[in-house]
């Protein structure tokens, strides 16, 4: 998880965040995703929107106080809008449109250069740990991207 990601910068005041991601050519996972072409899968390009989303609404509710557990609960609206051929250099976007006690609307967007690649909605549950193993966790999402850029030196 975060793998492709190389920056992250959230902005609690404002509500947003931008990363950045580099997803190689070479990578296994993409190997029979068009050979010879080899582009960015649509369900990638959505999943490095979530990877924006997550530690963005961790943080934004901790500001408020609130230590919640963050899954994403539904993608209200995702267009993939052109190829993405690797490799690709992603800058996401992500701005929380509305934040209730029980989940949060994220709106995302994932640009190569200037050209807008993909959008989406995204609605975030949030909820409370549950069980003795994570009482008092912390915002898991941003220990583990901050773990990641690290560990990328």
């Amino acid at each position: 998880m975060f793998e492709f990601l190389t920056g992250l910068e959230i902005d609690v005041r404002e509500r947003t965040a931008a990363g950045e991601a580099y997803v190689p050519a070479g990578h296994p996972e993409f190997a029979d995703h068009f050979p010879g072409a080899p582009l960015l899968p649509g369900t990638w390009t959505l999943e490095l929107m979530q990877q924006i989303a997550h530690p963005l609404i961790e943080a934004v509710t901790l500001q408020t106080g609130r230590n919640v557990r963050v899954s994403l609960a539904a993608v209200e609206i995702a267009k993939i809008e052109r190829p993405v051929p690797l490799p690709a250099q992603l800058i996401i976007k992500a701005r929380v449109s509305s934040l209730d006690p029980g989940t949060a609307t994220v709106h995302v967007e994932a640009l190569q250069g200037r050209a807008r690649c993909g959008v989406a909605e995204l609605t975030m549950r949030l909820g409370a740990y549950a069980g003795s193993g994570e009482v008092g966790r912390g915002p898991l999402a941003l220990a583990a991207v901050e773990r990641a850029l690290a560990n990328r030196g």
